[in-house]
């Protein structure tokens, strides 16, 4: 697999997955934990910013590109879940 597939799989996956979990919360109508793990999202989604700089920094394009594609997948679910809960 290449070190682009992996990097937009390892990204995009886990923000994805905590904001599904995020909305099961929302609609159980569990706010805490809701909240606990939506805030993660944009934590995942900082982290990913910060990686892909550096990846790009440190010379390593097909990372970075693969990251950046996490980045967007993850932001377009992110919101799409967020606006799905209300």
């Amino acid at each position: 697999m290449s070190s682009f597939r992996k990097a937009l799989l390892l990204t995009a996956i886990p923000i994805v997955v905590l904001s599904l979990i995020s909305v099961g919360f929302w609609l159980a109508d569990s706010n805490p934990p809701a909240e606990q793990v939506g805030f993660g999202v944009p934590g995942l989604l900082i982290v990913a910013i910060i990686a892909a700089i550096m990846c790009q920094i440190r010379g390593m394009p097909q990372t970075a590109k693969g990251i950046w594609v996490g980045f967007g997948i993850g932001l377009v679910g992110f919101v799409g879940t967020w606006i799905a809960s209300y």
